[in-house]
């Protein structure tokens, strides 16, 4: 049968036997265990630690309780087996994750002492590297290798250091905008430790996540978060709440400056997950900074977190390559006379995407004529890009979402009801918008019109690629009666509408005065 360590949690004793009956604390039966047993774990909202029956020069029925904490363990006397009351087993915790610890340890009465009455023993002990356990794929724990050759980034290099003053930093931005690269070079420069772990869809069970997260912090800190640590080992995983204090509290025990790094947490779904998370960063420490590197905006307080000015945000506005770095980039990978004559055209084009900037480089590297093939990304992206396009944006995509970018594509600027529109009345404007709002939150490539709340445009070769899929597509063959429909909108909803809202791609449809002019192409 299979085993695991005795524990105690939420006033109940889980036997080493899986499949054993639970038994209350403080019960007879409870009493009867003690005698026959010799260790156990504690974890309670006052903390946590393990137990067992000390030396025999104490007597065989002695207790002791102990905590490893910044390299150093504390110990106190429990007494013997019949004074382990469940308030006494509180009252231990509490001490021996409180700030000050008596010298030296003396045996308690049987009666419950308060919390800053229980005498701890405070001794040195080595450090021994604690290996994250084998169902844990170690790489996650590994810091991706900055290239030799990366595009200088001084501005954004500052605002990370800058950052390091609140508690979190949020880099969000779509694929291939170089948050990991930038992150990982980041990191060389600053004089704290740092932890990482890239997450996954592994991690959307709460003890899988405390799994890694406590392993990236022993990766560091060998001697971290052994309470937390411990909770993976109870054959019941407790409450969130209860998770998040051990875990502060053991965060509050690392001797120094950390800055820990959750790359892809876009990958996290779980609703416990991120309410460990918000609780963690509520009452982090402040040895520790976060930071989260996602595709998309978490479900998390951001908006209270910024008007607390605990975090400092970097996007994909941010991230994007300037036209200077743009043209320091195309010299290593072209050539500088090659890049002289195409950064400009390039940067327009890929708006500083930084992955689909070098994918484009690498066929301009390979292309016969680089004036023929600007000429042809303006009009749609090439066979690298556009593959690129559908499997790391389009592909990830809700098949709802999918067909509302699509359709949509051929719209130069739009809103929810000019979407609406577009799709029919068999798609009501509350589903689009709610559509659009996800999208939005996603980073989809859809960019909002600052100085038209509620209007967005396309990545021109985002949408270029869409627009191929919409004419060449199912949903051609409906593609003119959705653009006499968006023409319909626009002719009722002149003071709405953006001239020209309609794609040249496809038709013309211009605003002037009272009047509207369509042009098919």
């Amino acid at each position: 049968m299979n085993r695991t360590i005795p524990s105690v949690k939420g006033g109940l004793l889980y036997p080493s036997e899986i499949g054993s009956d639970r038994i209350v604390v403080g019960t007879a039966a409870w009493y009867d265990w003690l005698e026959h047993h010799t260790s156990f774990l504690f974890a309670d909202y006052n903390g946590s630690f393990a137990a067992r029956k000390s030396g025999p020069e104490l007597g065989a029925q002695d207790w002791e309780a102990f905590r490893t904490r910044a390299g150093k363990r504390h110990h106190l006397w429990l007494g013997p087996a019949r004074t382990l009351t469940l308030a006494r087993l509180q009252a231990a915790a509490q001490a021996l994750c409180g700030e000050h610890a008596p010298a030296e340890p003396t045996s308690l009465p049987p009666e419950q002492p308060a919390a800053s009455q229980l005498p701890v023993q405070e001794t040195a002990v080595p450090t021994v590297p604690t290996d994250p356990p084998s169902s844990l794929l170690r790489t996650k724990l590994y810091r991706p290798r900055a290239s030799s050759d990366v595009i200088p980034r001084a501005r954004l290099i500052e605002r990370l250091h800058a950052g390091l003053s609140g508690k979190v930093t949020l880099v969000c931005a779509p694929a291939g905008f170089g948050k990991t690269t930038l992150l990982t070079t980041w990191l060389e420069t600053i004089d704290h430790p740092s932890a990482w772990l890239s997450l996954d869809d592994n991690d959307n069970e709460l003890a899988a996540f405390v799994h890694a997260l406590t392993a990236a912090l022993q990766s560091v800190f060998p001697d971290a978060c052994q309470a937390s640590a411990s909770l993976l080992r109870v054959p019941q995983f407790p409450p969130v709440d209860r998770v998040a204090t051990l875990l502060i509290n053991d965060l509050a025990d690392v001797p120094e400056d950390v800055v820990l790094v959750l790359d892809d947490y876009q990958s996290v779904h779980s609703s416990q997950v991120h309410r460990l998370l918000e609780l963690l960063i509520r009452h982090l420490p402040s040895q520790l900074h976060l930071v989260l590197a996602t595709r998309s905006d978490p479900l998390l307080p951001l908006a209270r977190w910024r008007a607390q000015g605990r975090l400092n945000e970097l996007r994909g506005s941010d991230l994007r390559f300037t036209l200077q770095e743009t043209h320091a980039f195309l010299s290593r990978v072209v050539g500088k006379e090659l890049a002289q004559q195409t950064t400009q055209a390039l940067e327009d084009c890929t708006e500083g995407w930084i992955a689909v900037l070098h994918l484009a480089a690498l066929s301009l590297r390979s292309s016969a004529d680089g004036g023929a093939f600007l000429e042809k990304l303006r009009h749609s992206p090439d066979r690298l890009v556009s593959s690129y396009l559908v499997e790391e944006i389009l592909a990830q995509q809700a098949p709802a979402a999918q067909e509302l970018l699509v359709r949509t594509s051929i719209l130069e600027q739009f809103c929810a009801e000019l979407g609406a529109a577009i799709m029919g009345s068999a798609t009501s404007l509350a589903h689009v918008q709610a559509t659009l709002d996800w999208v939005e939150r996603s980073n989809v490539l859809i960019i909002p019109l600052d100085e038209r709340q509620g209007w967005y445009r396309f990545h021109p070769l985002f949408q270029r690629l869409l627009q191929q899929r919409n004419f060449c597509g199912p949903s051609s063959r409906s593609s003119g009666c959705k653009w006499s429909a968006g023409c319909a909108w626009c002719q009722r909803n002149r003071s709405k509408a953006v001239p020209p809202c309609l794609s040249p791609g496809r038709g013309f449809c211009r605003l002037t005065g009272n009047s509207m002019t369509f042009r098919p192409c």
